[in-house]
C-alpha cells in the first residue's frame, strides 16, 4: 500500500480523485518529503513540472506539520526513504558513505522518526538508490529502527533482495518482511503524525 500524492496534497488537500474512490489513507514515503538539503530543495522546485509549490520545509516533520496547517481530508502516514537520506548526505552520486557519513545518515533516520516516520523504504532499482552497498548502508539505517518500526522495499533483483533481508536479519530483526505490517500499525497510535484527522 503506497501512492505518491506527496505534491498534489500541497496544491489540493481534498484528495478528491481518491476519495471518491473510498481511499482514505495515503501511505507516502517511497522518496520521502524529507529531510532535505539545500541542494535538495533547490533542485525539487528546478525540476517542478505541472505542479508548482514552494519548497518551505527541510524535515520530514516539517513537512507533515505543513499538510496538517493547510488541512487535508485524507489521512496520511509517513515513511522516511533510504533514498531521500542518502541523496541528502552523499548526494546523487555513485560513491559510498564514509563510517561519519553513515552516522549523519543514521541521525537523519531518528530525527525522521521522531518527527513521525513509520519507518523506512526503499526503492533500490531505482539510482542513486541502487548505490547503496546493502549489507553495510542498509545494516546501518535499520539499526536506527528497531524500536518497533518497519523496513518496506520495493522489489529488486533476487539476490539483492536477498542480501538486504539478510543485512536486517542479522541485527535481530526475526518477523521483518517488505511489509511489516504489525509494527508499522504500534507505532500509529504511538507518534503523533503516523495519521492525520479527517477534516470535514
Amino acid at each position: 500500500m503506497l501512492a505518491h500524492p506527496e505534491e498534489s496534497l500541497l496544491i489540493d488537500g481534498r484528495a478528491l480523485s481518491d476519495l471518491r474512490q473510498g481511499v482514505t489513507l495515503e501511505v507516502i514515503g517511497e522518496d520521502s518529503m524529507g529531510p532535505l538539503s539545500p541542494e535538495m530543495k533547490r533542485l525539487m522546485v528546478q525540476r517542478q513540472a505541472d505542479v508548482k509549490f514552494p519548497v518551505d520545509w527541510t524535515t520530514l516533520g516539517e513537512y507533515l506539520d505543513g499538510l496538517e496547517k493547510r488541512g487535508i481530508s485524507p489521512n496520511v502516514a509517513a515513511f522516511v526513504g533510504a533514498g531521500t537520506v542518502r541523496v541528502n548526505v552523499l548526494g546523487e552520486r555513485d560513491v559510498q558513505p564514509t563510517p561519519a557519513q553513515l552516522e549523519e545518515m543514521r541521525k537523519l533516520v531518528h530525527q525522521a522518526m521522531e518527527d513521525g516516520a513509520m519507518g523506512v523504504t526503499t526503492a533500490l532499482i531505482y539510482a542513486p538508490n541502487a548505490y547503496a552497498w546493502r549489507n553495510e548502508e542498509l545494516t546501518y539505517i535499520a539499526n536506527t529502527i528497531m524500536a518497533g518500526c518497519s523496513l518496506q522495499g520495493r522489489a529488486f533483483a533476487t539476490q539483492e533482495a536477498w542480501d538486504a533481508a539478510a543485512a536486517v536479519c542479522n541485527l535481530g530483526l526475526e518477523n521483518w518482511s517488505f511489509n511489516a505490517a504489525r509494527p508499522a500499525m504500534r507505532l500509529i497510535a504511538s507518534r503523533k503524525h503516523y495519521i492525520m484527522p479527517m477534516h470535514g
